[in-house]
C-alpha cells in the first residue's frame, strides 16, 4: 500500500466518522429524547380552552342520586363540548 492510497483511506475513514458523528448527534439523539420525554397531560389541557355558550346546561348533582352511566354517556355524547368543558372545570378545581 504506497503512501497515496494511505491517505486517500485515512480522508474517506476520516469523512465517514464525521458523517456517523454528525448523524448521532443531530439525527438520533433528538429522537431518543423527545421519545423518552413525558408531557404533561393537565398542562397540555390549560392550553386549550373550550368554550362554555350556556353554563346552565351543565348540570352536576350535588344532592340525591346521581344519574346511572348509561344516562351519562348519552348525556356526553349528545354534546362533548360541554362534557370536556366540565371534566376541565373538575380538573381545575382539583388542583
Amino acid at each position: 500500500m504506497s503512501s497515496q492510497e494511505f491517505a486517500i483511506f485515512g480522508i474517506k475513514f476520516t469523512f465517514a466518522a464525521a458523517a456517523i458523528i454528525l448523524i448521532v448527534i443531530y439525527l438520533v439523539r433528538p429522537v431518543i429524547r423527545s421519545l423518552r420525554a413525558k408531557p404533561d397531560f393537565l398542562e397540555s389541557m390549560n392550553r386549550y380552552e373550550l368554550p362554555v355558550e350556556d353554563e346552565a346546561e351543565i348540570e352536576i348533582p350535588t344532592e340525591g342520586t346521581w344519574p346511572d352511566r348509561s344516562t351519562m354517556l348519552e348525556q356526553a355524547r349528545a354534546d362533548p363540548r360541554t362534557a370536556a368543558a366540565l371534566i376541565s372545570q373538575w380538573l381545575k378545581q382539583k388542583k
